[in-house]
């Protein structure tokens, strides 16, 4: 696992540092984080960052070993990759940017309980952006639903004028792809035409008429959190 970003650098001839993360669910936005780091520190102009998992016999024997056979969610595979790019960069060489990262935020969970840490992860995420909460579209969730159940009751409470979804029932829980497999669909989201846009809107019920700006929150089996703003 942790050669993957070595043989992916070597297979398409990218060059650059590489690294892998592993952290319990929130390895795709860790990774967005890492990357976009390394292009504010000017290590890089341009970052690929992506997440993978897939279904095994030992993948299983972890996750059981996790706990996470008592999710509600179907143990799904699959992977995500984004680009990112300095803003400069993206115009010199003609890209067209879906969204921008507008911050970020991150909490771990020592003597509190998940849905503190996640409270603590949005604060820090929302102050970092320079946003309000009413700034907010929609929040796309990705959870396990073994550590943190009540959190996302007690989230969808705490934010009840802010749309709050997640796709793991609908694709299942992947441990490592699944916060940038919701990064992926906001970001589609936010570039769909408006019309194509309404009419999702539309589908899932939501009282925005235009969508600019979403909020990515994600949990770990090992009781982190982290967060993440974009905007169209």
């Amino acid at each position: 696992m942790n050669s993957t970003a070595g043989k992916l650098a070597k297979k398409f001839g990218i060059k650059g540092f590489s690294s892998s993360h592993s952290s319990g669910g929130i390895d795709g936005l860790q990774a967005i984080l890492y990357g976009m780091t390394s292009i504010l520190d000017g290590k890089q102009s341009t970052v690929l960052v992506g997440a993978g998992d897939e279904r095994s016999g030992l993948s299983d024997e972890i996750d059981r070993a996790m706990n996470l056979q008592n999710s509600s969610y179907e143990i799904g595979e699959g992977s995500t990759f984004l680009l990112l790019a300095d803003t400069k960069v993206a115009e010199e060489k003609g890209l067209d940017p879906i969204a921008t990262i507008e911050g970020f935020g991150q909490a771990f969970s020592g003597q509190n309980d998940m849905d503190q840490t996640i409270k603590h992860a949005v604060e820090q995420c929302l102050q970092n952006a320079n946003l309000s909460e009413d700034e907010i579209d929609f929040i796309f969730y990705h959870n396990n639903n073994v550590t943190d159940i009540d959190a996302f009751l007690q989230l969808k409470e705490r934010l009840g004028h802010i749309p709050v979804y997640t796709l793991n029932h609908l694709c299942g829980y992947m441990e490592s792809n699944g916060s940038l497999f919701h990064a992926q669909v906001a970001l589609e989201l936010l570039a769909l035409p408006k019309e194509e846009q309404q009419s999702m809107i539309h589908a899932f019920g939501w009282p925005k008429n235009d969508l600019r700006t979403g909020l990515i929150i994600t949990t770990s089996i090992n009781g982190n959190s982290m967060a993440m703003a974009i905007r169209k």
